[in-house]
């Protein structure tokens, strides 16, 4: 018996030894598996920053940026677009039908005149320059101005009993946007809120009444 005793106290000292190995060291009494390995750090890509970006947008306005500089000056981005109008140069058509049955009428125009671009607010940049951007936000090919023309003609269906009403003139968006000024290093310093109504294309509005 007092061999097993003396094995057993052998045993109980080397493992107190082995204990404290470990928590002088910093070790650790659990075995290391594949799992406790440490795992390759993340890194994050801090990107490039520096220089001037886009406006996400589209509208033209450049974003404020980390760094580096913008063109001093006015820039105008279309936001939202409001229902298109028109604009007749010269007098209404009128015909009533009194056929007894559906025919035509045909209208010829006869006054020639330019519809031209109102703006409602200070732009800053110029007229054409907003336009690029009206045109790239809603697909449009609108211009400062349009040109009306003579000899122009339609010709469409009328029922019996009503009138057939024509008018040659030119179609026009209007649109809403902003205007900023941005300087040397992209601050923005003023920012107006701007109206366009541009004429986008000619031709004839008609209406049965």
């Amino acid at each position: 018996m007092k061999v097993k005793t003396t094995l057993n106290r052998a045993v109980k000292a080397a493992s107190a030894a082995a204990l404290a190995g470990a928590l002088i060291t910093g070790g650790s009494l659990a075995p290391a598996f594949a799992d406790d390995l440490p795992s390759d750090p993340v890194v994050t890509d801090p990107g490039t920053g520096g220089g001037t970006t886009t406006d996400p947008s589209g509208g033209g306005l450049p974003a404020e940026p980390d760094g580096g500089a913008c063109e001093p000056g006015w820039y105008f981005a279309a936001k939202t677009r409001g229902a298109d109008t028109f604009v007749g140069v010269g007098n209404i058509f009128t015909n009533k039908n009194q056929t007894g049955r559906t025919t035509t009428v045909t209208f010829t125009s006869q006054t020639a005149g330019t519809v031209g671009t109102e703006v409602s607010g200070t732009l800053g940049t110029s007229i054409n320059t907003a336009l690029a951007s009206v045109n790239a936000t809603f697909g449009v090919s609108a211009s400062s101005s349009k040109t009306v023309t003579t000899g122009m003609s339609v010709t469409f269906s009328v029922p019996n009993g009503k009138y057939g009403n024509g008018q040659y003139g030119a179609f026009k968006i209007n649109a809403n946007g902003i205007s900023q000024y941005r300087t040397p290093t992209c601050k923005v310093t003023s920012t107006r809120s701007v109206s366009i109504s541009s004429p986008i294309r000619v031709g004839w509005r008609t209406w049965i009444d």
